[in-house]
């Protein structure tokens, strides 16, 4: 690990960026975990209000039932989507803030071993 010191110079002059990839990956990671867990309350909503569905039966309740579940569900789904696409747009500001931050720094050893010869 001593060897890669070397290269602290280097994250210590782009540590902005490293630092917004740093909270980049963490915002995407963030919404990566609530996916799963919005997906089992939904899961958790229709398994519990099976029982209740099959209790209407034969009433005119059990179709506006089956209708507000639906909209519940939709709803659900529509948030996991949403979810999806906060985790991807913090990853794409992940890769490319964290991906800029490399080249900038293969950049500067390029310039460092050329003028070192």
């Amino acid at each position: 690990m001593k060897d890669l010191q070397f290269l602290n110079k280097y994250f210590f002059r782009y540590r902005w960026q490293l630092i917004w990839g740093i909270l980049f990956v963490a915002a995407s990671n963030y919404f990566r975990v609530l996916q799963p867990q919005v997906i089992r309350d939904a899961l958790d909503l229709v398994v519990e209000n099976i029982n209740l569905y099959q209790l209407f039966n034969g009433f005119s309740l059990q179709e506006a039932f089956f209708r507000e579940l639906g909209n519940v569900l939709l709803f659900f789904g529509a948030l996991v989507l949403l979810l999806a696409l906060a985790m991807g747009v913090f990853m794409y500001f992940m890769r490319q803030t964290i991906v800029v931050m490399s080249r900038l720094i293969e950049y500067d050893l390029i310039k460092e071993i050329f003028v070192h010869y």
